[in-house]
């Protein structure tokens, strides 16, 4: 016998709530790190390696990958946590993500389901703003539970000097030894502003997707298969 639906639904909430905060946390700091080495015009001189090659940057990778895989996974059949006939947004987009992070190496028409195969063939593991996908399902579930009657969630994304430290070892350790970087505190600064703005930018464009992005690998693909099958 399962949990009463909606005591289904707050434990859901209690748990999912942990690992949205714990994605947006996670791409708020390498989206920091990337920002710095895009938008930095003396790359080659002051840098000795894109950020995303080091150990701290993939950890946090590694973290955002495994908070999405844990929410698909509380969303689904198997846990229990969404009653029958509860639909939330960007669950079936979560699903393909944690498809995708689960079984890397499966490529294209290797996938059974179609909605993987267009997934995966638009780079969208890839190219997708997955915190906003978790936001706006968070966002989904906030309003299950005001229509229920239930209390709301509060969510608080909290970014702490825990943070700026990953971003300061994230940036040290990427660019070159004699190269200065900002004080862990003036990170901490930036990181607290750019929170609220990323969380905007999240609620204005909840589906995660970057289309143009996706037109260019599309093409580019095609443009392959054409210059394969000529050399056939």
């Amino acid at each position: 016998m399962g949990l009463d639906p909606n005591k289904a639904l707050e434990t859901l909430a209690l748990f999912v709530g942990i690992d949205v905060k714990t994605v947006v946390q996670a791409a708020i700091v390498t989206l920091n790190a990337d920002l710095r080495f895009e938008q930095c015009e003396r790359k080659e001189e002051l840098f000795a390696t894109n950020p995303a090659n080091g150990v701290a940057y993939q950890a946090m990778h590694a973290l955002e990958g495994q908070a999405i895989v844990r929410v698909a996974e509380a969303l689904g059949k198997d846990a229990g946590l969404l009653p029958e006939g509860t639909d939330l947004r960007r669950k079936a987009d979560l699903v393909c993500h944690r498809d995708a992070i689960s079984h890397a190496y499966t490529t294209g028409d290797a996938w059974r389901k179609k909605a993987m195969q267009e997934f995966a063939e638009s780079d969208r593991q890839w190219l997708d703003r997955k915190a906003a996908l978790v936001w706006d399902m968070w966002r989904s579930l906030d309003e299950v539970l005001v229509e229920r009657g239930l209390e709301r969630r509060e969510m608080t994304v909290g970014i702490g000097s825990q943070h700026a430290a990953i971003l300061h070892l994230i940036m040290r350790t990427s660019v070159k030894p004699d190269v200065e970087i900002p004080t862990e505190q003036s990170m901490l600064e930036h990181l607290q502003k750019f929170r609220d703005d990323y969380i905007k930018l999240l609620e204005n464009a909840p589906d995660g997707r970057n289309t143009e992005a996706e037109a260019r690998s599309r093409a580019r693909k095609e443009a392959l298969r054409q210059r394969w099958s000529k050399s056939d």
